[in-house]
């Protein structure tokens, strides 16, 4: 082989890797789509129609029993969605106001206004009924305030039990109760307009 036929081998390399490379591009290119799709199929949806990358959102626990925590039932029957907001300790203002916390929406939230650890609500649900439990999803600043860590529940005006744990996401505290009229007052918080994104009264 002479000198003058080298550069012709050296660019037909040359060559031959570029169109590798093409070929793992293009084969790359198409399985984004399949990862992708993979990713989203494989994604949790939580009950009440907000997806999210867990399911770990969702914690109950016993008030008897501090930090025991149980898989929630997905069978509980959420009496709030019927029921009324009847009193609050303050509203921030009307887009804020008591009746959005038990709209079973997670984008509207009740504030109170600079409430902290003194923020209530009060919920009737309109006839004395059997209560197995309350799910609780705080609302949030961005600066860590307006969080409830923990709240008490009175019913028909009897004294207070609790408290019940809370915190970010949707915490279930398990209850045995009948009554009407739920009362849940604040109990730790970190401070500020304090509030609900939902309240949730489970019974029968």
């Amino acid at each position: 082989m002479t000198d003058h036929e080298r550069p012709d081998v050296a660019a037909s390399s040359q060559d031959g890797r570029k169109g590798n490379l093409l070929l793992l591009g293009a084969i790359g290119f198409l399985l984004i789509p399949v990862v992708i799709g993979w990713a989203m199929a494989n994604r949790d949806s939580g009950s009440d129609g907000d997806t999210s990358e867990s399911g770990m959102d969702v914690v109950v626990t016993n008030a008897d029993v501090p930090g025991t925590a149980a898989p929630a039932s997905a069978s509980r029957n959420n009496l709030s969605l019927a029921a009324t907001v009847i009193e609050t300790s303050s509203d921030f203002n009307a887009d804020f106001a008591g009746a959005k916390a038990v709209d079973g929406s997670l984008s509207t939230e009740w504030s109170s206004m600079g409430d902290g650890d003194d923020a209530y609500i009060v919920i009737d649900l309109g006839t004395a009924t059997e209560i197995t439990g309350i799910g609780f999803r705080t609302r949030e600043m961005s600066d860590g305030t307006s969080v409830t860590n923990s709240y008490t529940v009175s019913i028909d005006g009897a004294d207070p039990i609790g408290p019940f744990d809370a915190g970010i996401g949707l915490v279930v505290s398990d209850l045995a109760a009948i009554g009407q009229v739920v009362w849940i007052d604040m109990h730790t918080t970190t401070g500020g307009n304090t509030g609900a994104v939902e309240i949730e009264i489970y019974g029968s």
